[in-house]
């Protein structure tokens, strides 16, 4: 992404999870879930029972996330949508983490984590 790019100006709001490092990604895991997806069931001709739907669920999800950001009709909104998917990610992984806490099986480290991002 280009400094200079539309995408690069919208970039500027949140440094820390940029609206091009959301797309990307949306993107990314939408090739790779989807060509995984695609290579069982069409290349190696294997079915299973549920793994292909969470392959297509976590394909179009990724898709969909980087259309809605990209598709946005302005700079404010590309950059809130940005902002309410970085939202979404951050409180989803601290969930898991706080679940891990509070079961007994988190890793060394991770209140730290958890107690560092709630504290900033």
């Amino acid at each position: 992404m280009h400094p200079n790019s539309s995408l690069g100006a919208d970039d500027r709001l949140f440094t820390v999870v940029p609206t091009s490092h959301l797309a990307w990604h949306g993107i990314s895991h939408a090739v790779d879930y989807l060509d995984m997806y695609l290579n069982a069931l069409v290349e190696h001709r294997m079915s299973f029972a549920i793994a292909p739907q969470s392959l297509a669920r976590s394909g179009l999800l990724g898709a969909a996330h980087a259309l809605w950001l990209l598709d946005a009709p302005s700079r404010r909104e590309r950059q809130l949508r940005g902002l309410r998917i970085a939202h979404e990610e951050w409180r989803n992984e601290r969930n898991a983490y706080q679940k891990l806490i509070d079961s007994g099986r988190a890793v060394s480290g991770m209140k730290g984590l958890v107690e560092g991002v709630q504290s900033g």
